[in-house]
């Protein structure tokens, strides 16, 4: 995929090469893209949801998931994350030992200590796996 077809939000995922996506709904088209670019996708939500055969899905509450049932990743990421579930999210991608990226629905600030970057149009929060524990 040429790089200007590419979010910034993308360009960060695309450093990572296991991803899980929680959340994803009918927006399949993000993890579809960094499966193309060969990397190991697996999203959850809490209805079942079709996905794209190079996407792994598990129907699950981010807050009960089993992380044992996910394969190892090192980055989690979400697309208009809601306030209630930033805590649990980050918690997720805690146990994986991964990195966690998301965007919030809108005018909200996230409920959990992060960094901000602003990646084109979207601000992008984060917590990076190694820095002191914030959740």
């Amino acid at each position: 995929m040429h790089s200007s077809d590419r979010t910034p939000f993308e360009d960060i995922l695309l450093e990572y090469d296991h991803l899980v996506e929680v959340g994803i709904g009918q927006r399949t088209g993000l993890a579809e893209r960094l499966a193309r670019a060969g990397k190991d996708v697996s999203a959850i939500d809490v209805v079942e949801c079709a996905v794209p055969p190079s996407v792994r899905f598990f129907t699950a509450d981010v807050s009960s998931v089993a992380h044992t049932r996910l394969e190892p990743a090192d980055a989690v990421y979400a697309r208009r994350l809601p306030p209630e579930l930033h805590r649990v999210t980050a918690q997720l991608a805690q146990a994986l030992d991964a990195d966690l990226h998301f965007t919030t629905l809108g005018g909200e600030f996230p409920a959990i200590n992060v960094d901000i970057a602003s990646a084109g149009a979207t601000t992008v929060y984060s917590v990076v796996r190694g820095e002191s524990n914030r959740i």
